[in-house]
């Protein structure tokens, strides 16, 4: 049955945005794409109106804020979209039936309504245009596992299966669908005293088709804010390389340390781990170049 509806979704989608042309993103947030001939990807001749079209695809189970912007090449000395053509954006966020993600599309026009571009007074060796569509919105995205802490990792618990060391690959863990993820977790405890040291190395991967810009978490660009809590304990954890309560995520992995000292009152019990990830993230899609076919002057 969930076949049945997941294919009908697909094939209302289809029918309602017409197919999409170009470059398309495949980050796992808020992805786009061009809708079909909107803009024409093959030439465009001066004089002719055309449009751009965007449809926005969110696999995220919340709902997404954005700022879709459209800008083509050419001095706006000869038409075609004026500066940059930017647009607030809201969509709502993707369904998740049976564990799997059913995304929310939207499709976006520009410049809007009856309105269109078009290219003018050409002069030689204006050839080509290129249109481009930038994409940015914040993101809060999570992962969560269970992990066992015990009080002292050297005493066997009849019964009890809490190892002192634990790895969490990307299957073990419960996250959103996102551009920037947890991607490997390693648990380490070691008694110190009355108390105990938790050790978490994280693995951060980042999609490469897009990127952290600056925005509402950061003013640094590349940077993002991490948190790290366990439910039930009062923990507070120190993660390096970071600054302050950010890491810097300009290459595609990244590996924290993050670090925490508590006293346990039991000899084990299981806790939830709880990772947020905050971020302005961008995209770009661009046409590639596409033909401007100036008017032939008549003498």
């Amino acid at each position: 049955m969930f076949l049945l509806v997941l294919v009908s979704v697909i094939f209302i989608s289809s029918c309602t945005n017409g197919g999409t042309s170009g470059p398309e993103t495949r980050t796992g947030g808020v992805d786009m794409g061009f809708l079909l001939n909107r803009p024409p990807l093959d030439e465009i001749s001066e004089g002719q109106s055309f449009t751009v079209g965007v449809t926005l695809t969110n696999n995220i189970p919340r709902d997404v804020d954005c700022e879709l912007c459209v800008s083509d090449t050419p001095s706006d000395n000869f038409g075609g979209i004026p500066g940059s053509d930017c647009r607030d954006i809201d969509i709502k966020s993707a369904q998740l039936i049976n564990e799997e993600i059913i995304p929310e599309m939207k499709e976006v026009y520009f410049p809007g309504g009856d309105n269109t571009y078009s290219y003018n007074n050409l002069p030689f060796g204006a050839d080509t245009t290129e249109i481009r569509a930038t994409l940015t919105y914040n993101i809060v995205s999570r992962t969560s596992a269970f992990i066992c802490l015990i009080k002292d990792p050297t005493i066997e618990i009849p019964g009890v299966e809490c190892d002192y060391q634990e790895s969490f690959s990307y299957n073990d863990l419960k996250r959103d669908y996102a551009p920037v993820s947890v991607d490997r977790v390693e648990k380490s405890i070691v008694p110190e005293g009355t108390k105990n040291r938790l050790i978490l190395d994280i693995t951060l991967k980042k999609n490469q088709q897009g990127d952290i810009v600056s925005g509402s978490y950061s003013n640094d660009e590349n940077m993002l804010v991490l948190d790290v809590n366990l439910a039930g304990t009062d923990a507070d954890f120190i993660c390096t390389p970071t600054k302050g309560d950010k890491v810097k995520m300009d290459e595609s992995s990244k590996e924290v340390k993050c670090v925490s000292t508590f006293k346990m009152d039991q000899d084990y019990y299981e806790d939830s781990l709880d990772i947020s990830l905050s971020y302005t993230y961008r995209t770009v899609i661009n046409t590639g170049s596409i033909d401007l076919n100036k008017k032939e002057e008549i003498y």
